[in-house]
């Protein structure tokens, strides 16, 4: 017999297997719990960066927001720790972040991309971050152990042009909104913040502006103790239909 329809009213759960590695060097298998997703987007602590990213965008055709930051929720189905990412039309690219993970065990931290489709984004942002995955690396990191030094952490990522890998993005997290305030905005704006949730940070503007690659790398690096989390994807974009 199959299952019963799902009736609404419930968050949906999405298990991803990751491993946590603590500073001392060992590592722990653990089955993360999310059941919301949310992605924020002008979440820097410069505002002139910020200006500069909605700027970028603009010429994009992307509308600026009302409020900053802005939280967009999406589906828990399109968190991923895949190495291969599909997309519809070829207008989308990938966006380096530090996404929290809030488990009942503690806050972990990680590195993923806010793919999203630039063409759709010019028409409807809720819906242009709905259409592709959110990628993040299957290794994290408890809060705690890089909390006191947090801003010296650095994320970068890059691009496939041309056969080559060149730098698309880099900052280090002391441009970024810290983990407590985004969580704290995150629990203003939605009515709660509990265990479970994964909040994508925003992100810095594109070194050289916008690149549709055919593969993306991205990386959080630790240089206190010269360690890093890093992951890659291809992109694999097809039409509509034949």
């Amino acid at each position: 017999m199959p299952p019963p329809p799902h009736t609404g009213g419930d968050d949906v759960e999405r298990r991803l297997e990751l491993t946590v590695a603590y500073r001392d060097g060992t590592r722990e298998l653990r089955e993360i719990v999310v059941d919301r997703v949310i992605c924020a987007g002008y979440a820097g602590r410069d505002q002139e960066k910020v200006r500069g990213h909605i700027e970028e965008l603009a010429k994009m055709g992307v509308p600026a927001p009302e409020t900053v930051p802005t939280l967009y929720r999406v589906s828990t189905s399109l968190l991923d720790t895949d190495t291969l990412l599909e997309c519809q039309g070829t207008q989308t690219s990938g966006e380096v972040e530090f996404v929290l993970l809030l488990q009942r065990e503690g806050m972990l931290v990680t590195v993923g991309s806010d793919h999203t489709d630039r063409t759709l984004e010019q028409h409807d942002i809720p819906a242009a971050k709905q259409v592709c995955a959110k990628m993040i690396a299957p290794v994290a990191w408890p809060l705690e152990e890089v909390r006191d030094h947090w801003d010296g952490l650095r994320l970068t990522s890059w691009v496939d042009v041309e056969g080559e890998q060149e730098r698309y993005q880099e900052t280090r997290l002391a441009s970024l909104l810290a983990p407590e305030e985004l969580v704290s905005i995150v629990r203003e704006r939605t009515g709660s913040a509990e265990p479970g949730t994964c909040i994508f940070s925003g992100t810095v503007p594109a070194e050289g502006g916008v690149v549709y690659s055919g593969h993306f790398s991205m990386e959080l690096h630790d240089p206190s103790v010269e360690r890093s989390i890093s992951a890659g994807y291809a992109v694999e974009h097809f039409a509509g239909s034949y």
